[in-house]
């Protein structure tokens, strides 16, 4: 895969879920979620390849680790480490803040994850993937419906 293959699939995949993947009640983020979710990161990682191990850790363990991963997770480390700070992290001024419980109102994170997207999208030489462009349309759409009225 691309990085732009890759961003693309994260990116709407992130949008479609419309919520994190958790590991528990407590709020860690999961590569594969008790309730079937996937983070940004557990998106790419084939069921075939996927073991229970592998949770609580970073791309970074992961790759370090004896577990069998694509082979694009080699070559698109830092990347796939972004995208995952994304998926656990909220956008603040272009910079990504941890947060330890995550918002219970389903817009509010994929708006989140929506603008942080953008941001590195924007930064990181990439092209804004199908559901993001979609999602700022909406928005668009919607702004000028209210300015209209």
């Amino acid at each position: 895969m691309t990085r732009q293959e890759i961003f693309n699939k994260v990116a709407d995949h992130l949008l479609t879920q419309g919520k994190p993947a958790l590991f528990d009640e407590i709020g860690d983020c999961a590569y594969r979620g008790q309730d079937g979710s996937m983070c940004a990161v557990g998106c790419l990682i084939p069921d075939e390849l996927y073991t229970p191990e592998m949770e609580l850790k970073s791309v970074d363990t992961l790759l370090k680790a004896e577990f069998v991963l694509p082979g694009f997770f080699y070559d698109n480390y830092t990347l796939l480490s972004d995208l995952q700070i994304i998926h656990d992290s909220v956008a603040a001024s272009g910079t990504f803040r941890y947060y330890s419980v995550p918002s219970t109102d389903p817009a509010s994170v994929v708006d989140k994850w929506c603008s942080s997207l953008a941001w590195y999208a924007e930064n990181h030489d990439l092209e804004k993937s199908p559901k993001m462009l979609e999602r700022f349309a909406s928005y668009l759409e919607q702004q000028d419906r209210e300015l209209g009225s």
